[in-house]
């Protein structure tokens, strides 16, 4: 076996590997947002008014105390979840200087906007059950129907840019899905709450993205 020979045989096992590490961390990308996707589902049944109903006539003693559970029990999976996430191979889709600035600009961005509306709709919602009895359409609100989406947004496309992984697109994709069918679940509540008001405020504020969606 001369020189070219080894050199092509070398090549060739390289290609070999390259295309089932691929294949693995397609797969690998495929299981992690199905994960995300039951982390997603299971965080919409257990905040549905149904389940909170349910929950309310089967064990009265316990529902004053349903919200705070829900809250660590949802906080606890998602840190689990999120730790998965780290620990699962996936490759970079691009490599940019100027995009991961922006990518941290985007995260600072997040942070911020969702520390604002924390402290614009009150933390209490964090662990207590809260009816909102008017609408708020102050603030944050006045530019977005839900700033505390808007800001989970702007950190999930934080994160890509800062770390372009194929994985983290998957997040992002998955994630952004959710939010938009999570925000039309609500705005049914929204809209059997307040009737008109909120569907004139509808009219004139965008969703998710401040003049755009």
């Amino acid at each position: 076996m001369n020189i070219a020979e080894i050199a092509l045989f070398f090549i060739l096992r390289v290609l070999e590997r390259s295309k089932v590490n691929k294949k693995v961390n397609v797969m690998n990308e495929l299981i992690l947002g199905l994960f995300w996707m039951t982390y997603y589902l299971i965080h919409s049944m257990m905040a549905s008014m149904r389940f909170k109903h349910f929950i309310k006539l089967t064990a009265p003693f316990f529902f004053p105390y349903y919200r705070l559970v829900y809250s660590i029990f949802a906080t606890v999976n998602l840190i689990l979840l999120l730790q998965f996430h780290l620990i699962v191979p996936s490759q970079s889709m691009f490599k940019s200087l100027g995009l991961q600035w922006v990518g941290f600009a985007f995260l600072l961005s997040g942070g911020v906007v969702l520390l604002i509306a924390v402290r614009n709709y009150g933390a209490r919602f964090l662990w207590r059950e809260t009816k909102v009895d008017t609408l708020i359409t102050t603030g944050l609100n006045a530019y977005v129907r839900h700033p505390l989406y808007f800001g989970i947004l702007l950190l999930l496309f934080g994160i890509f840019l800062l770390s372009p992984l194929w994985k983290n697109m998957v997040l992002l994709i998955v994630s952004t899905l959710y939010l938009i069918v999570g925000i039309l679940l609500e705005e049914r509540k929204l809209i059997a709450e307040f009737g008109s008001a909120y569907l004139a405020y509808r009219k004139r504020v965008s969703m998710l993205i401040p003049w755009i969606f």
